[in-house]
């Protein structure tokens, strides 16, 4: 998982000892679906506010004329709201004549669709009547108001400062004009948000899709990466993916390619390519997604269901839960159980225990009977939003009522999150046999989906189609099995290409960055004529969204999520046969769904991803395998780089797990008070604590030395590429492999 460049590396002792104070109190809390009007389902607070991109919706209670304060542009100019923004005119819902509701709950209504719209990503959607502050770097703030302002024979909805590719700009802003609705959709327009149509639901999806879309514009999405070019009118053609629903769906279409009934009908979304390049821009907050189907090889029913769970995490946060009726269990708790070594590598230990019952097919709330088929899925993201971090299970055991493990258990491969190799530009998962090397598992079915946007958990069960949270359908960018790769295809078409797992590590290729990416937008900043205009959303022609920033917009590599499915088979094992009423011995078969999201490879560790290096001629890619020449020059420094890193990963987690241990022992003292003894007590804390603080001195040496050497790798490295590109006159000016037109167009929408 190392090489790129979403990882950052821990460089304060001090930093990392506060951070880790404050979320070590949340271990063990259990973290439930928020409940609200809108159907964001991984809104964990812990995990909501660390993320670093802050969206406020500004619903001014008086005319705000320093509106937009402190930007770093013109006004007025061609890349800085070429169309007057100012003054922000209050949010007064006389203006809205035929909306019959209180303030307060548009306003909360509309900051409900937003969060859903952005639910999935590393945005954090914040509600404010005041002007927003500054307290964050990287923040965007959307005006609105209930003025109107006509432009071109019609009126705006909304308008950006500028369609920002690739979110260059940390501090921006947006202008919604939400009078415009009653304008148009009022009893003085087509009625569509008057009478009967006029519902709190209706003004909320209105408002609240053109605040998502004028957001949508500052984190570098433009009208053309759904419908056309830059160049089309307002009836350009649809260039939406093949299974893709119809693009009047999608938020970031210009204004005049949407109908105001389908602006209030329902709440529309982004589109396959939109999430991506956002995705891409800003980040997901979800990691990894991690469903199972197994069964209960015993006679007697199970009550709970543990996982001993592995992370590179400090932390592991439950933020998205399976609760279809194939579940026995909700939300499981996570404990925090120390660390332990696999395979060389220092992880934090947790359990991730499913105990809480609801009602389900097969059994009654929280029982599983003897021989019943079950299954359970949760998310885990993390306040560190960087790549996404290993997730491993090493045992699954089914329990009893009073936690006592039964006698048998269901069994699972374990797995990593993949990592990227320099030498070759692969990118490879590996499986293990974690819980039994002598008694080997067959890994069989292995299929990759690279998908456009994540999917909903409760669409990974067998037979279902993979589904958005409302049900809109995700056809894959690409699908293959890849366990069959490279053997006769007569063969691999009609079995299950499997593999044995014993003792020895099953390493897969998943993807290859010579496959480049599956959206590519490269704009030059130009504006075509007759049409130069900014990022505004009008109801009628010209389409002024005609000049996003020059740059490159591009989604994850190898997408933006990764889709594993996989058939695991333990097949010698004894379990219960209800059909029969007794026990067997033969194959057990368990199912794995799981999902990875993508990342932006920088090898050569320059802050900006290897493919925008090479389609841009900074570096050369001499053999086409999508790894920058100058890092593949360097691969000695490189090698020697992730492997300081992988140490200063495990350094880290163990002062993580004695960061933890202080905590717990400063209420050592309170449990001693009243107690017989209360002296001796009192002073074996007091041994405990002198003890623990030695550790702890004596890890955090451990760590800051480790830390300096990580960074003198960092530099050994950094000076290879240096006097390889001093070396290469033509190495980063254009002369290398760069991916041409004809090239670009080949990996974009595929």
């Amino acid at each position: 998982m190392h090489g790129f460049r979403t990882i950052r590396r821990a460089t304060s002792y001090a930093r990392l000892r506060s951070t880790i104070s404050i979320i070590a109190l949340a271990l063990c809390l259990v973290f439930a679906i928020r409940a609200g009007a809108q159907s964001c389902p991984i809104e964990v607070p812990a995990i909501e506010d660390a993320k670093p991109n802050k969206l406020y919706l500004y619903f001014p209670t008086a005319d705000d004329a320093a509106f937009p304060a402190g930007i770093s542009c013109t006004l007025g100019t061609l890349h800085c709201f070429p169309t007057p923004v100012k003054p922000l005119k209050a949010f007064d819902i006389t203006n809205l004549s035929d909306y019959s509701g209180t303030a307060s709950d548009l306003e909360d209504q509309v900051t409900n669709v937003v969060i859903d719209d952005y639910c999935e990503f590393n945005v954090k959607v914040l509600q404010t009547t005041s002007t927003p502050p500054t307290t964050f770097p990287r923040r965007v703030t959307v005006g609105i108001g209930t003025d109107t302002e006509p432009f071109g024979g019609g009126f705006l909805w909304g308008e950006a400062r500028d369609v920002d590719t690739g979110d260059a700009v940390v501090v921006d802003f947006a202008r919604e004009w939400a009078g415009t609705y009653e304008t148009l959709s009022g009893a003085a327009g087509d009625g569509t948000l008057s009478g009967v149509n006029s519902t709190l639901q209706r003004w909320a999806f209105s408002i609240g899709g053109t605040a998502a879309h004028e957001a949508g514009h500052t984190y570098g999405l433009a009208h053309s990466d759904d419908f056309g070019t830059v160049a089309d009118g307002c009836d350009p053609p649809d260039h939406t993916k093949p299974g893709e629903d119809p693009v009047f769906r999608h938020i970031m279409p210009a204004g005049c390619n949407i109908s105001n009934e389908q602006r209030a009908g329902f709440r529309r979304h982004f589109s396959d390519v939109t999430f991506g390049i956002l995705a891409a821009n800003v980040g997901l907050s979800v990691e990894t997604i991690h469903n199972w189907d197994f069964s209960n090889p015993n006679s007697s029913a199970a009550s709970q269901l543990q996982f001993d769970v592995l992370s590179t995490s400090m932390t592991l946060t439950p933020s998205w839960t399976y609760l279809g009726n194939l579940s026995p269990w909700i939300t499981p708790i996570v404990t925090a159980v120390g660390t332990s070594v696999f395979k060389g590598t220092t992880y934090n230990h947790f359990h991730v225990t499913f105990s809480t019952g609801q009602a389900w097919a097969n059994g009654s709330p929280g029982n599983v009977p003897a021989g019943a088929q079950f299954h359970v899925g949760t998310a885990f993201s993390e306040a560190d939003f960087t790549v996404p971090d290993s997730v491993i299970v090493v045992k699954v055991a089914l329990l009893d009522g009073s936690g006592t493990p039964l006698e048998l258990q269901p069994r699972m491969v374990a797995y990593d999150t993949g990592a990227l190799d320099a030498s070759d530009g692969t990118y490879k998962m590996n499986f293990f046999n974690a819980d039994d090397v002598a008694r080997p598992l067959v890994l069989q079915d292995l299929m990759v989906s690279q998908l456009p946007m994540v999917a909903s958990i409760d669409s990974m069960v067998r037979g279902a189609k993979l589904q958005t949270r409302h049900g809109e359908p995700i056809p894959p960018w690409r699908s293959e099995r890849k366990l069959c790769e490279g053997k006769n295809q007569a063969t691999a078409g009609g079995g299950d290409c499997s593999v044995r797992l014993g003792e020895q590590t099953q390493t897969v290729t998943i993807a290859k960055l010579a496959q480049g990416r599956n959206v590519v937008q490269v704009y030059d900043g130009k504006c075509p004529e007759p049409r130069g205009k900014g990022a505004a959303d009008s109801n009628k022609p010209p389409d002024v969204n005609n000049c996003p920033s020059a740059g490159v917009s591009i989604d994850l590599f190898p997408s933006t999520i990764i889709y594993v499915t996989a058939t695991v088979v333990d097949p010698n094992a004894k379990h219960w046969d209800p059909a029969q009423k007794k026990f067997v011995t033969g194959p057990v078969q368990s199912f794995l769904f799981y999902q990875i999201a993508g990342r932006h490879p920088d090898l050569n560790r320059n802050g900006i991803d290897d493919f925008i290096d090479i389609l841009q001629g900074h570096s050369k890619d001499t053999n086409g395998d999508g790894v920058p020449d100058e890092a593949q020059h360097c691969l000695k420094q490189l090698r020697e780089l992730e492997a300081c890193e992988a140490k200063e990963g495990d350094e880290r987690r163990i002062l993580a797990d004695v960061e933890r241990q202080e905590i717990v022992l400063a209420s050592c003292e309170q449990t001693c008070q009243g107690k017989p003894g209360e002296e001796a007590c009192e002073k074996q804390c007091d041994e405990r604590r002198e003890k623990l603080d030695g550790r702890e001195h004596e890890v955090g040496e451990h760590f800051r030395h480790q830390s300096h050497e990580c960074r003198e790798a960092l530099h050994r490295f950094k000076h290879c590429e240096e006097e390889y590109l001093e070396s290469k006159p033509h190495a980063a000016d254009g002369q290398g492999h760069e991916l041409k037109d004809a090239e670009v167009a080949a990996v974009t929408r595929q």
